[in-house]
């Protein structure tokens, strides 16, 4: 197809494969409704998603399991779905999640649960952030 144009429709599709690797544990964690984080075992800081190395000092980061209770600190809302960024409880970082709901605001308590769909494509889909009644 010949154009004169500086720009030209073009479609690439992959169809990869790829390991969880050592974040396996974290993964797993999500299918089952659980929050998995890294800690590390010198300056003690807590990363949710988890790291495989600290941040700050860069050793090998351990596992710590959370509450999966969490504190919405920005929303925003997209075609599909309703994306945010939580503090979640007993985390140093900030974590982008999906939510269940449009109806949530900045300051609501959510926290993460575990979703059956036929649909999905990466482990961390099957877990949803639901405010807390």
């Amino acid at each position: 197809m010949c154009t004169n144009s500086l720009y030209f429709p073009l479609k690439v599709e992959l169809d990869y494969s790829y390991s969880l690797g050592d974040l396996k544990p974290y993964f797993d964690a999500l299918q089952e409704g659980r929050a998995l984080a890294s800690e590390c075992p010198e300056c003690r800081e807590v990363k949710f998603p988890p790291r495989l190395q600290c941040d700050r000092d860069r050793n090998m980061a351990g596992w710590k399991e959370l509450t999966g209770l969490g504190t919405v600190k920005r929303i925003t809302t997209g075609r599909n779905e309703t994306l945010a960024q939580i503090a979640m409880d007993g985390a140093n970082n900030l974590c982008l999640v999906r939510l269940d709901g449009k109806d949530l605001v900045v300051g609501d308590r959510v926290r993460l649960e575990r979703i059956d769909a036929t649909d999905i494509e990466h482990p961390a889909q099957c877990a949803v952030f639901r405010h807390i009644d």
